[in-house]
């Protein structure tokens, strides 16, 4: 489902940084993000960080399915607010270790600046959380 009302090429351009990210090709993805961008682990996460930068943002895509085996991150859901868009995914793999299948949902709120680009993308563990985080109004907490 998608509530529109940032550009469908924006839309667009994510949904092809989701298929870029599925295929390991963390650096097509920078096409899609701002000068400054920054990307933001779940808080839940036990030690959350924070990447900045060209740099920091192919380690934190490189790192995300690290634990994983055939790890993908599939969106469901666009929920766009003009400056944000709220992505509603379906992350899969299978643990390196253990081999045993992993499949969980996952939010991610991506900021843009008025060109487009992204200046962010912070990760939430629900659809709420990133829904408040991204300023909306009434927006459930969880």
């Amino acid at each position: 489902m998608i509530i529109a009302t940032v550009s469908e090429e924006n839309l667009e351009r994510l949904r092809k940084g989701y298929a870029d990210f599925n295929r390991g090709d963390y650096e097509a993805i920078f096409e899609l993000l701002h000068e400054g961008f920054f990307v933001r682990d779940r808080e839940e996460l036990p030690d959350p960080g924070v990447y900045e930068g060209p740099d920091g943002a192919l380690s934190a895509f490189a790192s995300a399915g690290s634990d994983f085996e055939d790890y993908s991150i599939d969106p469901v859901e666009m929920i766009d607010g003009e400056a944000w868009v709220v992505v509603v995914a379906q992350q899969r793999g299978r643990g390196r270790v253990s081999g045993a299948p992993v499949e969980g949902e996952i939010c991610h709120l991506w900021r843009l600046a008025p060109d487009g680009r992204a200046t962010a993308l912070e990760a939430f563990s629900t659809r709420g959380a990133a829904l408040t985080a991204a300023g909306g109004p009434g927006w459930p907490s969880s």
